[in-house]
């Protein structure tokens, strides 16, 4: 996969290149070596939303029956629940925000780390599992910059490291090719096995 479709990502990160190198007073400086951490992160989650919304997208079919008015977004393996499913909706999935909300509502933060971090994430590559451990960095940091007090101590160098780790992050979500984009868009919205 080569750039991704979605130029929020990109933008994420370009802010958050300004924001790091934000000069002037002391506290306007870390507020904004904050706000650049932040926006690394939800680069990475943008881009990670994107590709499993994108994959799930090849397999979105139409539910049609008396009850539903609309189309409903659903997984190609659930073909197999032996409900007829009969035609495609992706058309209507980049034209219809109230398409793409329900699975973007499905990726839920805490949720795609634990499931990044578990037994079936190294299945996907070690790609994904680059992939992984930027996620739950970015996480940390983020949360760090977020929700501690005003006297953190933060340092420029530290900010760059954290916006250029965003940076390969998405890099490797380029890179991913179909298959494992499919398998890793499943991963965040499904239950992980029982051992």
């Amino acid at each position: 996969m080569a750039r991704l479709g979605n130029p929020l990502v990109y933008d994420l990160l370009v802010v958050a290149d300004m924001l790091a190198e934000q000069r002037g007073r002391r506290n306007l400086q870390k507020a904004a070596m904050r706000r650049a951490i932040s926006s690394a992160y939800y680069a990475v989650f943008h881009g990670l939303y994107f590709v499993c919304t994108r994959a799930l997208e090849r397999f979105t079919i139409a539910l049609q029956s008396r009850s539903f008015s609309r189309c409903l977004i659903l997984p190609h393996f659930l073909r197999r629940t032996g409900i007829h499913f009969v035609g495609k909706c992706s058309s209507l999935w980049r034209r219809d925000p109230a398409l793409t909300e329900p699975v973007y509502r499905l990726i839920d933060h805490g949720q795609i780390r634990r499931r990044l971090a578990g037994r079936e994430a190294p299945e996907l590559g070690p790609i994904v599992v680059e992939i992984s451990a930027a996620f739950a960095y970015l996480q940390d940091r983020r949360h760090q910059a977020d929700y501690s007090p005003p006297g953190l101590t933060i340092h420029r160098d530290a900010t760059r490291n954290v916006v250029a780790r965003a940076k390969q992050a998405v890099a490797d979500l380029e890179s991913l090719d179909d298959d494992q984009c499919r398998r890793l868009a499943v991963l965040p919205i499904t239950k992980a096995r029982l051992a």
